[in-house]
C-alpha cells in the first residue's frame, strides 16, 4: 500500500511540476474507441501519467490506463497537433495506432505496426548493462568538464519516486538552453529495485549509470536525490540543487552560475 501512495504522490507532483504536459484533455473521442472495439465508454477510462522512454535517450510523458474488460490489456495515449497516438499492449504484443477524429461520430483508425512483447530480452539487457557497466568514476569526470564548457550533472535514485519525474522539465531546460546533460544513479541503489522501476517507467538503459566519482561524492552527491551539479569552464560549481525542481528553480540555479 505504501509503495502505491508514493507512486500517486508521485504522478501528483509531475502534474505539478510540468504545468500539464499537454494543453489539450486527455480523452479518447467515443467514436475512436468504438472503431477499435474497446467496449468502454470514454468516461469511465481512469488515466495516469506516466514517463516514457522517448527519442535519443529522453523522457517523454503518456497518459495511460488499464482497461478492465480485457484484462491485464494497458492503453496508451499521446495527443498530436494533428492525431491521436495510440497504443495497445497486451502480455503478447503491442500495437500502435494512428487515430484521426473526423467528427463526433466518426473516426478514421490506421494500425500503424505490431511488436511482440519482449520482457525476456529487456531483462537480458540490463543485466548485460549491470556487467558491462564499470560506472562513472573521477577519470570521466575530468573528461567531461574538460571536452564541455559548461554543463549539468543529474543523480536520481530508483528509491526516490520523484527523482525519475524531475528528469522531463529538466531535459527541456538543457535542450532550450544547448547545455550537455550527464545523469547518473545512485550508486547503491538495488538492482531489482532498479528493474522495477526501469520497467514501470520504460527508462533507457543508459541513464543507469552509477556515480562512483569521489570528487562528486565529496561534495554530497549521495546526501539526498534526485539533485543536481553544475560545471563551467573546468570547474564544478558550489551551488547545488536537492529533491524534485521545476524549470524555474533549474533555470534560476543555471542564471546564477553564470553570473560567477
Amino acid at each position: 500500500m505504501k509503495n502505491y501512495f508514493f507512486y500517486f504522490a508521485f504522478i501528483f507532483s509531475l502534474l505539478l511540476m510540468t504545468h500539464s504536459a499537454y494543453s489539450t484533455s486527455n480523452k479518447i473521442p467515443q467514436a475512436c474507441l468504438d472503431a477499435l472495439s474497446i467496449q468502454t465508454k470514454e468516461s469511465e477510462i481512469k488515466w495516469t501519467m506516466r514517463p516514457a522512454k522517448g527519442p535519443k535517450g529522453s523522457v517523454r510523458f503518456i497518459y495511460q490506463a488499464v482497461i478492465s474488460e480485457k484484462g491485464e490489456t494497458l492503453l496508451g495515449m499521446e495527443k498530436r497537433p494533428d492525431f491521436i497516438y495510440l497504443s495497445l499492449k497486451t502480455k503478447e504484443q503491442i500495437k500502435f495506432y494512428k487515430l484521426i477524429p473526423s467528427s463526433p461520430e466518426n473516426c478514421h483508425g490506421e494500425l500503424l505496426r505490431t511488436e511482440k512483447t519482449t520482457k525476456k530480452a529487456t531483462n537480458q539487457k540490463l543485466e548485460q548493462s549491470k556487467v558491462e557497466n564499470r560506472g562513472f568514476l573521477d577519470q570521466d569526470l575530468r573528461k567531461l568538464l574538460k571536452d564541455s564548457k559548461e554543463g549539468i550533472i543529474f543523480l536520481w535514485s530508483p528509491h526516490m519516486p520523484y527523482s525519475v519525474g524531475s528528469l522531463y522539465p529538466l531535459q527541456k531546460i538543457a535542450k532550450k538552453l544547448k547545455l550537455p546533460l550527464t545523469v547518473l544513479m545512485d550508486p547503491l541503489a538495488d538492482d531489482r529495485e532498479t528493474k522495477k522501476v526501469i520497467k514501470r517507467f520504460s527508462l533507457p538503459l543508459k541513464l543507469t549509470k552509477k556515480n562512483r566519482a569521489e570528487r562528486l561524492l565529496l561534495q554530497g552527491a549521495s546526501l539526498h536525490y534526485p539533485n543536481y551539479f553544475f560545471y563551467k569552464e573546468g570547474k564544478v560549481s558550489h551551488i547545488q540543487l536537492f529533491g524534485a525542481k521545476g524549470e524555474e528553480a533549474i533555470h534560476d540555479a543555471l542564471k546564477s552560475l553564470a553570473s560567477k
